[in-house]
């Protein structure tokens, strides 16, 4: 191993230059300000093109997270966009890819 020995003004000048990066890393991220909506179950059927019944089997494996207040079921639109990118498949023709 290797020692490196610095000077506190040296040590400063490069702890600000690492924040500068991470500023700037950070700084280039697009801003997630997406709102949140939640959907009942006859509207996440029709936003998903499936039965009340798949969505149901899709609840009981664990395959969509849902929230339940009493009785009545929710979907975030977060968790159904998640849902849609766990089950998307890329094509394996490179043809078309």
């Amino acid at each position: 191993m290797e020692l490196i020995v610095l000077q506190s003004h040296e040590l400063q000048a490069f702890k600000l230059e690492i924040l500068d990066e991470i500023k700037a890393l950070i700084n280039n991220q697009p801003a997630k300000t997406t709102k949140v909506e939640y959907y009942d179950i006859p509207q996440t059927c029709e936003l998903l093109k499936v039965s009340k019944r798949s969505l149901q089997n899709y609840r009981d494996k664990g395959i969509i997270a849902f929230s339940q207040i009493n009785h009545k079921i929710f979907f975030s639109s977060t968790d159904i966009e998640c849902f849609i990118e766990k089950t998307h498949k890329k094509t394996f023709n490179r043809k078309y890819a």
